[in-house]
């Protein structure tokens, strides 16, 4: 196997092999009062293991299980991460995979002919209390005021199910099938917004990139930014740094553009009626947008629901004017994403102009630059909601 060799060469290369496992996690910027904690979360047989191979490798080693740890989330079930197709791994040599295969940190199986690798209880056992600890030393503060307060509202309010999804595309999405590929697609600055906090989180050692799976058998799609299973608790954070008032503008401001999206893929597509169903919200916009198309339609009846809201029902009697109301409708939520959404980022100060050589005590002047402070924005911010992506 090709990893075998790189796991046993250490020993017989005469070369100094590192026993001591805390220096490795120095190394990799764990502070010195959280160390002995860390070091006890590594059961024995894999202390005794890691021996065998030196500082650098031991972190590659460490490395490689927390990228796999965070990137078996770019496929979830109820939350839990089923797993990341190998070819993501590509970029880690085959040794240190070897190495956690065999001292039983991680695992590979074959799904619908596409290999997929997670990790094992005892190696989410090591890589949940490093991971924590880094999310532990982000400035949570810091990163909402650097950050617009629509993101954390947005990627909170993404969710599957009751679990906040945990991935972000890399690149702007192909479609709008989606309300969060609707949104990115008719705000391009939205989306330069969330990744550049999603690439924050990346050099943190708290995201990573990865190739997007299908549990259903499509297979490996783009990739993806992919969030840590603690990712709600970073967003929980950022969230309570951010004024009330400003996150209650975005929560309301969101949840308009997402029912509305929603009743229109409901009427273009027949999607989406058990989620029209079990929303009073809802229904309440399908009323309204029935009554701006009513030229085009016969509402039947209003099918009573428990809490008072009836679901309207109706056929369509002009189908021309009914697809050309639907598109106008469209347009008009396309606009008011881009014109209510709206992230202004100065522009990076010129670096001032060089005029002949300064003396050496204006040097430090002559490589100044400007820095601009982030200008106070009006205001939004959001709770939690339940959004497709």
């Amino acid at each position: 196997m090709p990893g075998a060799s790189w796991c046993r060469e250490n020993a017989s290369a005469g070369e100094p092999v590192s026993r001591d496992l805390t220096e490795a996690l120095k190394a990799m910027g764990y502070v010195d009062t959280g160390l002995p904690a860390l070091v006890e979360s590594f059961p024995p047989g894999v202390v005794e293991y890691l021996q065998e191979f030196r500082t650098q490798e031991v972190r590659d080693i460490i490395e490689t299980l927390l990228y796999i740890y965070i990137a078996q989330n770019s496929s979830s079930s109820r939350g839990e991460g089923m797993g990341v197709v190998e070819q993501s791994c590509y970029a880690y040599t085959s040794g240190p995979l070897f190495a956690l295969a065999e001292v039983g940190l991680i695992e590979s199986s074959s799904r619908h002919g596409t290999t997929v690798v997670r990790v094992t209880p005892a190696g989410e056992g090591i890589a949940r209390p490093l991971t924590e600890a880094r999310i532990r030393a982000l400035d949570l503060r810091a990163l909402a005021r650097e950050t617009h307060e629509v993101v954390p509202a947005l990627l909170a309010g993404t969710v599957r199910g009751s679990y906040v999804n945990k991935t972000f595309p890399s690149s702007l999405p192909r479609t709008e099938e989606t309300f969060i590929g609707f949104l990115l697609n008719n705000n391009p600055t939205l989306f330069e917004e969330c990744e550049r906090f999603a690439a924050r989180l990346k050099a943190a050692g708290c995201a990573v990139l990865a190739h997007a799976y299908d549990l259903d058998g499509a297979g490996a799609g783009g990739v993806v930014y992919t969030f840590p299973a603690e990712f709600a608790y970073i967003l929980k954070g950022m969230l309570e740094a951010i004024d009330p008032e400003v996150r209650e503008h975005y929560d309301m401001l969101l949840e308009s553009f997402h029912s509305t999206f929603t009743v229109l893929r409901y009427l273009a597509c027949g999607e989406d009626c058990d989620r029209i169903r079990a929303s009073a919200t809802h229904r309440r916009e399908l009323s309204r947008v029935l009554s701006l198309i009513a030229d085009s339609i016969y509402v039947l009846e209003q099918a009573p629901q428990d809490d008072g809201v009836g679901l309207a029902r109706f056929i369509v009697k002009d189908r021309d004017r009914y697809d050309a109301h639907l598109r106008d409708l469209g347009r008009a939520l396309m606009a008011d994403v881009a014109a209510k959404i709206v992230i202004d980022r100065p522009a990076p100060a010129a670096e001032p102009r060089r005029r002949g050589l300064s003396r050496p005590k204006d040097r430090k002047h002559r490589n100044a630059r400007a820095s601009g402070r982030r200008g106070e924005r009006d205001g939004g911010g959001v709770g939690r909601r339940r959004l497709r992506r």
